[in-house]
């Protein structure tokens, strides 16, 4: 049993050392291209990360029993110590008899405000793009306004 799982590890590795080379090479997993970078992300970790260098005000709310409180939870967690200083963080936790919706909003430095319906997003990486497309947007200005 032990050999087998070893031989898929070393199959696995190669894949890996493969892609990471630019080389495509077949092996017993037939995995294709698509699956396989999506099953795993070679990205650094400072890529990852979500811009939050322009939120001034981030409020979540969640109800903790409902499955997308997962996304709010991941939400909080995403935002670093260092910019908690700059950021108003608010959040306010809902219970089943509570009428309030869930959701998450930013206020950004420039005043604009988005607010998320974690219970409609179905992946984190949704959500981190949907915040993170107008903080590019933002960082490309300041980036223009330093030349």
């Amino acid at each position: 049993m032990t050999d087998v799982v070893g031989w898929w590890c070393g199959v696995l590795a190669m894949e890996i050392v493969n892609y990471r080379a630019g080389l495509i090479i077949g092996t017993a997993l037939q995995i294709s291209v698509w699956q396989f970078s999506r099953t795993f992300d070679f990205q650094s970790t400072n890529d990852k990360r979500m811009l939050t260098k322009y939120f001034a005000k981030v409020s979540v709310k969640f109800n903790p029993t409902h499955r997308s409180a997962r996304l709010a939870r991941m939400f909080l967690a995403s935002i670093p110590p260092s910019a908690r200083g700059d950021v108003q963080v608010s959040q306010k936790v809902l219970n089943e008899q509570s009428g309030d919706k869930p959701e998450i909003s930013v206020t950004y430095k420039d005043g604009k405000n988005i607010t998320l319906d974690p219970t409609t997003v179905k992946t984190t990486y949704d959500m981190v793009q949907a915040f993170d497309q107008y903080s590019r947007s933002l960082k490309i200005q300041d980036d223009i306004s330093d030349n």
